[in-house]
């Protein structure tokens, strides 16, 4: 149906973008990523390994001895003990207390902790220092400090309970002194029993006031008090979770490293492989060559050992020093690229080569050793190379054997290609140039152009062989790529 043919193109599209977008992300950038990934790894390392143990001492107190009703209570509770606990004020109280004069209050208040038990005023005071001795001393001394503070702060809120009850009396004493006037004042019977009765209500309640003022104003009142439950008693050394750092670490570091590599893709975009290569400039793919990885180092090599590098002479230099083939082009590659310069009428092809200069340079001279051969013949076993000393047999008198007849001189060199029940004769192959040679370049019209990428090729290259066509006017035929041989490695 059509719909579900524009549905599978379109879910194509996505996974073709999504490859692409992790070639040249992923793959293109590797070692950045792996840079990325290993440089936080080794900072931690080294963190770790500098960095001296560390031991917490706790000690526990009370906050109050009212019961906390709800969770928002006990949250508040927490709250405000770790804001007495981890101001400067306290910290230096308890540091000079302990006898730590080494220590800045800014420090230690950073490595200060409260912990709740529960919903319950019960609190856990954590101290964490390089030295186990500083650790418990100056938790005892903060635990203490902080049990002053609290208790500070409830001796206000009894004096302001005391002097609220106070004022109530006075109010109490006001009223009953306009009660007493009153009865005096009055005849009335009923009026005298009304009088009487507001007359003993007040008396209980300035007897009850006086009683909790009494009870308040006691130096052993406890009620609400903060107390120190346990001092701190013996450092334990802290345990680091380095499994949890070091992942941390590297997802911190990979995430900077997509981010990189995403910016520089955008700054400097590049071409994922000839398949993208081809479709950017609206040509097929006609196929690939593969490269061996050590016959391409054994170039590098004696070309280093020479002094040439480039050009024909290098060429020479290779074939003088016994250099293996670098590129192996498939019989199935050869016969594409055969097909698409005949559509072309061209008896010249011009390689473009994008891409590592190394790479290039082995699939053009592959190229054109598979191009310059005779065409392949078919047969029942599939396309085979044929000998290209066999020739023809007809005017000249040769038979197959690669001999000639008697009385027979040898001629010219032809290749046989069947098709069908046809067969025709092609006495040259195509001639394959690369752009950089101008000497082997003419005016000819007979010439097409082909691309020879690889993988990762900068998006300008894109641009500069869309140009090149447009300015000479010679047709591109399609795009070759470039691979290694698989499991071959330098």
């Amino acid at each position: 149906m059509p719909g579900e043919g524009s549905v599978s193109c379109h879910r194509m599209g996505a996974c073709m973008e999504m490859n692409e977008a992790f070639r040249r992300i992923v793959v293109g950038h590797r070692r950045l990523l792996l840079f990325f990934a290993l440089a936080p790894l080794l900072v931690v390392a080294v963190l770790t390994a500098t960095t001296h143990p560390s031991y917490a001492a706790s000690a526990r107190i009370q906050q109050s001895s009212a019961k906390v009703g709800s969770d928002t209570e006990a949250d508040s509770v927490v709250n405000q003990v770790r804001g007495i606990a981890t101001s400067t004020t306290a910290v230096n109280q308890a540091l000079q207390a302990a006898g730590v004069n080494d220590r800045p209050a800014s420090e230690v208040a950073g490595e200060v902790t409260v912990t709740q038990f529960g919903a319950s005023p019960v609190l856990d005071l954590t101290v964490t220092d390089s030295r186990p001795d500083v650790a418990t001393r100056v938790a005892t001394a903060l635990a203490r400090t902080v049990v002053d503070y609290l208790g500070g702060e409830q001796q206000r809120r009894v004096q302001a309970l005391i002097s609220q009850m106070q004022g109530q009396q006075r109010q109490l004493y006001a009223q009953r002194q306009a009660v007493v006037d009153r009865l005096s004042a009055t005849v009335d019977r009923a009026q005298i029993a009304t009088l009487s009765a507001q007359l003993t209500t007040l008396d209980q309640e300035l007897s009850d006031l006086g009683t909790t003022v009494r009870q308040l104003q006691l130096p052993d009142a406890t009620v609400g008090s903060a107390m120190l439950i346990s001092p701190a008693t013996k450092a334990e050394q802290v345990i680091r979770r380095r499994v949890t750092d070091f992942t941390l670490a590297l997802l911190a570091g990979l995430v900077a490293g997509l981010l990189v590599a995403s910016v520089l893709e955008v700054l400097r975009p590049r071409v994922a492989d000839p398949g993208s290569f081809a479709r950017e400039l609206g040509v097929p793919l006609l196929g690939q060559i593969t490269l061996s990885r050590r016959r391409a180092r054994g170039r590098r090599a004696r070309r280093r050992a020479t002094g040439v590098h480039r050009g024909g002479q290098a060429a020479s230099a290779d074939a003088a020093l016994g250099a293996d083939p670098p590129a192996t082009v498939p019989l199935e590659t050869a016969l594409v690229v055969r097909r698409a310069a005949a559509r072309e009428h061209a008896h010249t092809i011009v390689v473009v080569e994008c891409g590592k200069l190394d790479q290039v340079e082995a699939g053009a001279a592959g190229l054109a050793d598979a191009l310059a051969a005779p065409p392949a013949v078919p047969s029942s076993n599939g396309w085979v190379q044929p000998d290209p000393r066999r020739r023809r047999v007809g005017a000249e008198g040769h038979d197959f054997s690669g001999h000639a007849a008697p009385g027979n001189d040898p001629g010219p060199a032809t290749t046989t290609v069947l098709r069908g029940q046809q067969a025709e004769s092609s006495a040259d192959g195509l001639h394959v140039v690369r752009l950089r040679d101008d000497s082997a370049l003419t005016n000819d019209p007979g010439h097409v152009l082909l691309v020879l990428g690889t993988n990762l090729t900068a998006y300008a290259e894109v641009r500069r062989v869309a140009d090149l066509c447009a300015a000479t006017g010679w047709p591109i035929i399609g795009v070759l790529g470039l691979r290694y041989r698989k499991g071959a490695r330098p």
